[in-house]
């Protein structure tokens, strides 16, 4: 107004209502006292309806329109949410992926290769399938007041992080995710955004699901299992770093190759009982004259068959290949038998003694339970009467009363809650059954996609199953007379059949180990498995060694198919070389030497 009546000439403002001319001079005065009322007026509006929304949010009142939620619509009125299943089905593919280790990068990617639009037609990023991760809404609940609104003029509101109360609702609508999915994602959320939030100085804890065999138990002694990394030589394995390699360069730098010796290694994983960690010796690496210290030389020195514990350390490897053969055997006597499949029976019975363990514990506890509340709610109302009694009885002369009523009421208080807390619980038990019945669907789901074709196209042959064992090894392992020897001299060669007959090295399945193995309890050669579905299974096969693998082929990332041969080819890990010169020779080093020439030599002659 001011600027206007500044104006050459001056411009007014005439309030036909109020009778106010700007251009008078008490016309400002009565405009700043009637603006100052009309703000002081919207200030008790927005607060009046702050107050209404928040009795309407502690009443379990949600506001929101569905439509606005991804998987979700109205129904007949507003407050009706309908579930639109098309959409539905990409929110329970995002968190069925996400509890198989996937990261939400890698699912907006899998997304937008299917060609699924995102709710706004676009295509779907790392974000929005965070956001979906962390909406309650798809578990059924609502989370109110989430923002709050700092001015009431401007309408601006702000993430409320403790400016005002937040009321949450359970099962206020019906849901797409089953709790216990729910549940299970955040906590792995929350887990990897503690590692994000860890300052410099602080130690990271594990990835959830980087090393999955965390949960093996020792059936021997009970102490848990952990991991390590062992050494071993590389035989038959060359490459441009040997000494035959660089001989003709190493001469002419006015070096001789004879005053060198060399080495391959690779390493390879295993795991032991918690228990032997402090009995076995440890013996430095020559690796560019620097010591690994997580590197032992060769599992027998791991002591094994130690007077602390009589479990032997399992590989790696043989654990992973073990529990593939047993879910490949699950999945197809499954589609062979369907409902009268094994894990089908152990599963309805598995579930039938939980359903009656739980009915008849809910039914008696919970009746008990009503009844204590039901009492401990009329005392404490009784004790509150009397405590009100006192107060005003104090108001007049000093009354001892007022702390003996005031503590009993807090007592009383402290065991109504108790009482509440256990009824609680035990609703959370009844969801026991579903969460049960929704893990074995969705791991039967898992099961179904597991593939029968190898990524070179061919049938996948399962050792055990479609084979027993390789050409050169049996079911168990052990060498076939010498056929391996014979095909490393050139004697025997792998044909295209034997190929197509070899078993498959089968590639590992994390996600389905991470999402229903709840532990693991190693006995020698047999793992048994608790699942989060009641049922138990086991595996065998577990204490073979990496050369039990020899024969097997393995489809690399290029389709192409390889057999392998040795045991650094089965465990994939990269082969380290060291080189150091040789002491001064002695005559039983030159012995050595002439004799593995001499070998080299008739070699040769009979390739």
């Amino acid at each position: 107004m001011r600027q206007l009546r500044q104006c050459d000439p001056p411009i007014g403002v005439y309030f036909e209502k109020e009778n106010i001319d700007t251009l008078d001079a008490s016309g400002e005065l009565l405009l700043t006292i009637l603006s100052a009322l009309a703000q002081e007026e919207s200030n008790s509006i927005s607060k009046n309806i702050s107050w209404s929304i928040q009795k309407r949010f502690q009443e379990g009142i949600a506001f929101g329109n569905p439509r606005s939620v991804y998987g979700y619509t109205d129904g007949e009125t507003n407050k009706d949410w309908v579930i639109v299943e098309e959409q539905a089905r990409v929110v329970r593919f995002i968190f069925d992926e996400f509890l198989l280790g996937k990261s939400s990068y890698k699912i907006s990617n899998e997304l937008n290769e299917k060609g699924i639009p995102s709710s706004k037609g676009t295509k779907w990023q790392s974000e929005s399938v965070d956001f979906i991760l962390r909406n309650e809404k798809y578990v059924g609940d609502c989370e109110l007041q989430k923002t709050v609104t700092v001015d009431f003029l401007s309408h601006k509101t702000i993430p409320n992080n403790g400016e005002a109360p937040k009321f949450y609702v359970t099962d206020h609508h019906v849901p797409i995710i089953n709790r216990a999915v729910w549940m299970r994602a955040q906590e792995i959320l929350a887990h990897r955004k503690k590692n994000r939030t860890k300052k410099k100085d602080e130690k990271r804890e594990k990835r959830v699901g980087k090393d999955v065999f965390d949960n093996l138990v020792c059936g021997k002694c009970g102490a848990p299992f952990y991991r390590r990394i062992l050494q071993a030589r590389a035989t038959h394995f060359e490459d441009d770093r040997c000494l035959d390699a660089c001989r003709s360069e190493m001469l002419a730098q006015g070096s001789s190759p004879d005053d060198y010796y060399e080495r391959y290694y690779y390493t390879y994983p295993v795991w032991r009982c918690s228990s032997l960690k402090d009995t076995s010796p440890t013996n430095d690496g020559p690796f560019m004259g620097k010591a690994d210290p997580d590197v032992a030389w060769h599992p027998i020195y791991i002591g094994e068959g130690d007077a602390k514990c009589p479990s032997h350390f399992v590989y790696e490897t043989a654990v992973k290949q073990s529990f593939m053969e047993m879910l490949y055997a699950i999945k197809r006597d499954h589609e062979e038998n369907g409902e009268n499949a094994w894990i089908d029976s152990e599963f309805r019975m598995v579930y039938q003694k939980v359903q009656e363990h739980v009915a008849e514990r809910d039914f008696s506890r919970k009746t008990e339970l009503n009844e204590q509340i039901l009492q401990l709610e009329e005392k404490m109302a009784q004790m509150q009467g009397r405590l009100k009694e006192a107060v005003e009885r104090g108001r007049q002369k000093a009354s001892p009363e007022i702390d003996t009523y005031e503590r009993l009421v807090d007592d009383m208080r402290e065991r109504l809650n108790e009482k509440m807390d256990e009824r609680q619980q035990l609703s959370q038990e009844g969801q026991l059954l579903s969460e049960m019945k929704h893990n074995y669907d969705f791991f039967i789901r898992c099961l179904e996609a597991m593939p029968e074709i190898n990524k070179a196209g061919m049938k996948l042959n399962v050792n055990g199953l479609d084979t027993d064992g390789s050409r050169l090894r049996d079911f168990g392992g052990k060498a076939r007379s010498k056929i391996l020897s014979d095909i490393r001299r050139g004697k025997r060669k792998m044909s295209a059949d034997r190929v197509e007959q070899a078993p498959d090295f089968l590639e590992f399945e994390k996600g389905v180990y991470f999402a229903f193995i709840k532990e693991g309890i190693v006995d020698g050669n047999v793992i048994t498995y608790t699942t989060n579905f009641g049922v138990k299974l086991t595996s065998t096969g577990n204490s073979r060694t990496l050369m039990a693998f020899i024969g097997f082929r393995r489809c690399n990332p290029n389709k192409t198919v390889e057999v392998l041969m040795d045991g650094w080819q089965v465990n994939g890990l990269c082969i380290r070389y060291h080189r150091e010169k040789r002491k001064e020779k002695t005559a039983h080093t030159l012995m050595i030497r002439k004799r593995k020439a001499q070998e080299r030599a008739l070699l040769e002659q009979e390739a």
